[in-house]
């Protein structure tokens, strides 16, 4: 009974508490010794309320993961988007194809003439277009293949709103003391990012436990230090270099958007002047739908620089607001791409070698 009372009210029928909890797990984890205690207080539960809620989410599918959000250029990795155009009748083999290396973490079939959109990254001393013509196999040419690298980021927080449907700008006014709203970059420029850290031993391998699943239990730290072969002291310290260095941008759940009724989601793809671009990009960036936000370079290619990922729950809200934010900015024209298929969505494991 327990757990059909939990997926049930993943459909709608949440109490506060579970709101206010799947909206909590979605900002950075504390780096307190029972973090979730602390979720708890902000939520008005217990820690083991929220420890069981959690737990039962995972086991429904709402609850896709806790880990660690990596920046790969901080690891020494190069990544960008491509768009591919494959015949209908190889979509399924070259996808499959795609998914299957690790350097991909997004994978869709979306409605547009290049139909297949996915993420890669490598590590930057390999050649990339060489990765990816490796990666798609023979029968494509020059034309078939559009490289867009990401030139500033504006926003980058997959935030899925569950306590309220507003939809509209980020309030901070909403959200509990000491949690920040959606990170916004401000037109950070993806090119100008410092040069890859160097890790020891010890840290790769606690990287490479931070980046896989988290384990939901009471004393988070602990556990993770014993499954690092260190300290809990050690790891809390680690973190918290690591993100004022910008290795680890945060450390939270990710909420299956399907599940929490965002079942239109569109790649929306704007046509701005270049002088434009900046302003474009943080008007856009200020919507709550919005979760990630690009000026990316099509080199000829592709006509719309600026792209923001919206969330909705249906294709007309979707449409809407994508008019919205073309509106905003002064778009000359504007697209959205609906996903057909998603072939493959989760986290890049850039240590996935390493052994734990």
């Amino acid at each position: 009974m327990g757990r059909r009372r939990r997926d049930g009210d993943a459909g709608g029928r949440r109490g506060s508490g579970v709101k206010a909890l799947l909206d909590a797990i979605q900002d950075d984890l504390p780096l307190t010794s029972r973090p979730f205690a602390v979720l708890g207080e902000r939520c008005a539960m217990s820690e083991e309320a929220v420890i069981s809620g959690l737990l039962g989410y995972r086991e429904t599918g709402l609850l896709r993961e806790i880990s660690a959000i990596l920046d790969g250029r901080r690891l020494g990795f190069r990544s960008s988007l491509l768009a591919v155009r494959v015949p209908e009748e190889r979509i399924e083999v070259v996808a499959a194809r795609v998914s299957a290396h690790l350097g991909v973490s997004h994978n869709y079939q979306r409605e547009h003439e290049y139909n297949l959109w996915f993420t890669l990254a490598v590590p930057a001393r390999d050649d990339f277009f060489a990765s990816v013509q490796s990666l798609l196999g023979r029968g494509f040419e020059a034309a078939d293949v559009i490289d867009l690298p990401a030139l500033k980021t504006y926003k980058l927080r997959v935030r899925l709103s569950v306590g309220s449907s507003r939809g509209g700008r980020a309030d901070s006014a909403a959200r509990p003391s000491g949690v920040r709203p959606a990170v916004l970059f401000r037109g950070r420029r993806s090119d100008s990012a410092p040069h890859a850290v160097e890790l020891s031993e010890s840290e790769t391998r606690l990287l490479s436990v931070l980046e896989r699943p988290f384990p939901i239990v009471g004393e988070l730290w602990e556990e993770i230090a014993r499954r690092s072969g260190l300290d809990e002291a050690t790891v809390v310290a680690s973190i918290t270099r690591w993100k004022e260095l910008g290795v680890i941008r945060r450390i939270a759940g990710v909420l299956r958007h399907r599940r929490l009724g965002y079942t239109a989601n569109g790649m929306s793809c704007y046509a701005v002047p270049e002088g434009r671009i900046d302003d474009a990009g943080k008007r856009a960036a200020e919507h709550e739908f919005v979760s990630h936000c690009y000026h990316r370079n099509g080199d000829g290619k592709w006509p719309y620089p600026l792209f923001a990922m919206i969330h909705a729950r249906d294709r007309d809200e979707c449409l809407r607001r994508a008019g919205t934010i073309a509106a905003e900015v002064g778009a000359d024209a504007h697209e959205v791409l609906f996903s057909v298929r998603e072939f493959k969505k989760e986290r890049v494991r850039y240590f996935a070698g390493v052994k734990q």
